[in-house]
């Protein structure tokens, strides 16, 4: 659809700012009817001729109806054109139910009349959405209410995201073309199968054992880069003295919303490791997935840390948890801050974000880069293949170490997930010296066997001669002292 004119004539009445705010309603107008109209059409698929289109039509005008009113209400403080855009939009989607005649500038009341007032309804159609209004009800007070959804998108935010060279027709995307798949009715139960079928192998026997936070081995030649993986993406790492927690992911439900029961971690009490930690110079966030951006740890975090850098979009959440907005600095990619003689970049990666039903691609997702006069480190963040890591590995390379993304991965979301073949190859091109697979040994989030991650990264980096470290849960290696490899996930 193409409204360049309404467009313009915000442009030119109210600027940019009025302007923003009406593209912003606008897209929230435009994904609540493709929404309803998907629902209907998903509806007729399922039940077939149980279903008739007589009883599905006073359904659809009727929803036309009370979305033609809410845009109305918008008059009171959005100017004049979006009641028509809300008109054109409908006329689109359902041309039977709406008169081309509707006035833009009617009142509630001359619109319902032009629509001809509401359809009147078998008695089970009214039960029905009675019953389907309440649900709604409920869960709109359970998404507006439960924290751990995070911050909501203003149209403040939104003008700030749209000057991203990222953002692209109201939400950020990818450098290349990519399928967040795997949503489908069909991909999901498929995708289900397989994680019943897996069951046994998805998550280990036992709880795996992290080791406590070694003080000693810690602070010991401060000169060298150290790192402790606490599994899935948590990361502790110290560069140039300084202490970065990347990742914090430390509570018990990678799924803390499912209303299926969640997704246990596959360690136990690991939010009582904050309490060990050493002072933080920052804690790092790549996105806002709920195993990298967890409403507990941040809560516990939070009387431990003054400064949080964060991807794009992020910060409105931790503002939401009660982080104080100056001790947040948000990065679009290429970014660089400067921490004394230290550098820190967020780079691009291949993904997707989203903590609710409204929010997905509103905020950005990425890597870090650690450069110090001496050494150099690369996180990769979560994400699929793409060119982005031999243009990181060009501008920053070449890298001491590279914590790469491995694990959770599943054909029907290829596009965000590197299988572990794909993630050695990354490595290399990344110009990695020694890699680390992380992302796996936390959560079970796809059908493969927990162990597989690590198993196929290690064949692959041995065929490919790619230098590599799989360290214990807890363990501190320290540059230039990694431990040998042994499979200690097969114990």
């Amino acid at each position: 659809m193409n409204f360049g004119g309404i467009d313009e004539m915000h442009g030119k009445a109210q600027g940019s700012a009025v302007l923003i705010r009406h593209k912003y309603l606008v897209n929230r107008t435009q994904n609540t009817l493709r929404s309803l109209r998907v629902g209907l059409h998903h509806l007729r698929v399922t039940f077939g001729p149980k279903v008739q289109r007589r009883s599905i039509e006073p359904i659809e005008s009727n929803l036309c109806v009370l979305c033609a009113s809410l845009g109305a209400l918008c008059v009171k403080t959005v100017p004049h054109p979006l009641p028509s855009f809300v008109l054109q939009t409908l006329y689109l989607l359902y041309p039977s139910a709406i008169s081309k005649k509707s006035s833009v500038s009617s009142p509630i009341a001359e619109l319902v009349e032009s629509f001809g007032g509401l359809c009147p309804m078998p008695t089970w159609i009214i039960v029905l959405l009675a019953i389907v209004l309440a649900l709604i009800i409920i869960t709109v007070a359970y998404l507006r209410l439960n924290p751990q959804f995070g911050g909501r998108i203003t149209p403040a935010l939104w003008e700030r995201y749209a000057k991203s060279p990222q953002w692209n027709n109201g939400a950020f995307e990818n450098q290349i073309h990519t399928v967040v798949g795997g949503f489908g009715l069909k991909a999901m139960m498929d995708t289900l199968r397989m994680m019943h079928k897996n069951r046994k192998v998805r998550r280990p026997a036992e709880p795996l054992t992290i080791r406590p936070f070694d003080s000693q081995a810690w602070q010991a030649n401060p000169e060298l880069p150290k790192v402790i993986w606490y599994g899935h993406s948590v990361g502790l790492l110290q560069l140039g003295g300084k202490n970065f927690l990347i990742d914090p992911m430390l509570g018990p439900d990678a799924a803390p919303v499912s209303p299926v029961g969640g997704v246990k971690r596959f360690s136990a009490n690991t939010l009582d490791l904050i309490d060990s930690l050493p002072p933080l110079e920052a804690v790092l966030l790549s996105h806002d997935h709920y195993d990298h951006l967890d409403y507990a740890s941040i809560k516990r975090l939070k009387p431990k840390v003054n400064r949080w850098l964060v991807a794009l979009g992020v910060g409105r959440h931790l503002e939401s948890w009660g982080i104080p907005t100056e001790q947040i600095t948000e990065l679009d990619w290429w970014d660089e801050i400067q921490m004394g003689d230290l550098t820190l970049a967020f780079t691009p990666s291949r993904h997707f974000t989203g903590r609710g039903t409204a929010d997905r691609q509103k905020s950005l997702w990425g890597g870090f880069v650690f450069l110090s006069p001496q050494h150099r480190i690369f996180w990769s963040g979560d994400g699929g293949k793409g060119p982005h890591f031999e243009e990181i590995g060009k501008k920053y390379g070449p890298f001491d170490w590279g914590f790469m993304e491995c694990g959770q991965y599943n054909m029907a979301w290829h596009d965000i997930h590197m299988m572990p073949d794909e993630v050695v190859t990354a490595a290399k091109q990344a110009d990695v010296k020694v890699a680390f697979p992380v992302h796996w040994a936390g959560f079970a989030l796809s059908p493969h066997a927990w162990t597989e991650p690590a198993e196929l990264f290690v064949a692959q980096a041995e065929a490919q001669q790619q230098d590599h470290c799989i360290p214990k849960l807890g363990q501190v290696v320290t540059l230039g002292q990694e431990p040998a490899v042994e499979a200690w996930w097969q114990a």
